[in-house]
């Protein structure tokens, strides 16, 4: 489901229309360039028809991502997409259908006017939804990875003792509207904030894609996201080469700590696993640690780059710093590449049903992480990492925008 987002340019009033996912904006007409972000989630209206005097909005959850489940011997995904009515009220639609990508929303602000219901569901009744199977069984591990969690609001009015659809100006239905008055919005609401996409650091453009999670300066060859609404810096190494025509894509290197105590160092882990490796002396004091895709991909890609990336170069020395050559744009926060972690765990294992029978006792807790960009040589419609000889599809990257 592709969504666009109507937006006005806070320094010059411009109007532009924004993909969902756009969060670093360049403005065509004054130049200058913002980054969105918000704390809890992004929050998005229906256009509705003019002339109505008192609007209620009701909110839709829409969830989109790749659900991954482990059982038995095997590892298994699929992506969703789907919004969910938040109050359990019988006469509004139970989705909202096509209509979030066949019209131009807008950001919820605080100048939108109108009274909001309130959001009844918590986002881990909606993971537990969203990652639900559907077959009836029992699975010993489940994690979703890239998610997006948004409210849409669908706007309402009422006319004549009937709820209508200010959208489409259809009747939904009777409803007692005094109940209204006890789910409303009451407080403070996050909304969206406009960062200027300055470097903190020295005051010069920080530089990304449109659904870029990290920027990067240039001029002082640093690195930021966004904690809260503000830029926070990243500690970022690189892997060195001699390639001239190589692309940097961006990986997350976290090191774990495991709650089994058998599980501390790199050779412990390759015992627990059952991997085919012969264990050096050098290993059973290394840490543990996983490289992850730092950008959205197909779910299986995804798995194969983790397995493959952690099994190569968990152990190999980085140096610090942005390289000085093109970089990919990294999408995936790192707390949702900790959250596949377990999933990566299965699919490296040899033994399967061991590993997969524990990932349930098994916890998982991040000690350290760093934003690595490896080289991969372009070549005619592949990416190469030379030093595993791993490659990756070029179109795989574009597609991997829409997961």
């Amino acid at each position: 489901m592709h969504l666009t987002v109507g937006f006005e340019c806070p320094q010059c009033g411009a109007p532009m229309t924004l993909d969902e996912t756009t969060r670093y904006v360049h403005c065509p007409y004054c130049g200058v360039t913002h980054y969105l972000t918000a704390t809890d989630c992004f929050r998005y209206i229906l256009p509705s028809r003019n002339g109505i005097s008192e609007t209620y909005y009701m909110p839709y959850i829409r969830f989109k991502g790749t659900v991954y489940t482990c059982n038995g011997v095997t590892v298994n995904h699929r992506i969703i997409d789907k919004t969910y009515r938040s109050l359990d009220i019988a006469t509004l639609p139970a989705t909202l259908g096509f209509r979030p990508q066949a019209m131009t929303m807008r950001f919820r602000t605080p100048e939108s006017t109108g009274i909001f219901l309130k959001n009844t569901v918590m986002r881990g009744d909606i993971v537990n939804l969203a990652g639900h199977t559907g077959s009836g069984s029992t699975v010993a591990h489940r994690a979703l990875i890239g998610e997006s969690i948004s409210l849409i609001y669908l706007p309402l009015y009422k006319r004549n003792n009937q709820l209508i659809d200010a959208v489409n100006d259809k009747r939904l239905g009777p409803i007692p509207m005094d109940t209204f008055d006890d789910i409303h919005e009451t407080g403070e609401t996050d909304h969206i904030t406009v960062l200027a996409a300055l470097c903190p650091r020295c005051g010069w453009n920080l530089e990304g894609a449109g659904d870029s999670i990290v920027l990067t300066c240039s001029n002082c060859e640093s690195a930021w996201e966004v904690k809260q609404r503000r830029f926070a810096p990243l500690d970022v190494a690189h892997e060195e080469t001699t390639s001239r025509q190589c692309r940097y894509i961006p990986f997350w290197r976290i090191t774990i700590e495991m709650s089994d105590p058998s599980v501390v160092s790199y050779a412990d882990f390759i015992r627990f696993a059952g991997l085919p490796k012969v264990v050096l002396p050098a290993w059973e004091s290394q840490t543990l640690s996983f490289i992850l895709p730092a950008f959205k991909i197909r779910p299986s890609l995804f798995l194969r780059l983790a397995q493959q990336m952690s099994s190569s170069l968990s152990t190999t020395t980085m140096q610090d710093g942005i390289p000085s050559a093109p970089l990919s744009p990294a999408t995936l926060p790192r707390e949702e590449a900790l959250e596949s972690i377990k999933t990566v765990i299965a699919r490296m294992a040899a033994r399967k049903r061991y590993v997969i029978e524990t990932l349930p006792r098994l916890t998982v807790h991040c000690r350290d992480f760093q934003l690595l960009y490896l080289p991969f040589e372009e070549t005619t419609h592949e990416l190469v990492h030379n030093k595993t000889n791993i490659c990756v599809l070029t179109r795989a990257f574009e597609y991997g925008a829409f997961v």
